[in-house]
C-alpha cells in the first residue's frame, strides 16, 4: 500500500500547495519534499490554523506548537470548526 501511495504522490501538486500556503502566510514553510515531510509540516495543525486565521481573522483559536498527538488533534479540531 505504501509503495502505491508513493507512486501516486504528485510532487508538482505539493509544490503548488506549498507555494500557495507560503504566499498566504507570507513566510517560508520548513524544507523537505515528499508526502511524509509535507504531512509532518501540516499534522500539528499549527500551519492550518495560521492559514485559516489569515483568510478570516480569528476564525481558529491560537494553536499550540507541540509534538504531542492529543494537542495536535486539538489544533486540527480548531481548524475544522
Amino acid at each position: 500500500i505504501a509503495d502505491n501511495a508513493k507512486k501516486k504522490y504528485d510532487f508538482a501538486k505539493e509544490q503548488e500547495v506549498r507555494t500557495w500556503i507560503e504566499k498566504v502566510l507570507d513566510e517560508k514553510l520548513e524544507d523537505g519534499l515528499g508526502a511524509l515531510e509535507f504531512q509532518k509540516i501540516l499534522q500539528s495543525g499549527v500551519v492550518l490554523c495560521q492559514l485559516a486565521n489569515k483568510i478570516k481573522k480569528d476564525v481558529c483559536k491560537l494553536p499550540r506548537s507541540t509534538s504531542q498527538p492529543a494537542v495536535q488533534r486539538e489544533n486540527i479540531s480548531f481548524y475544522l470548526k
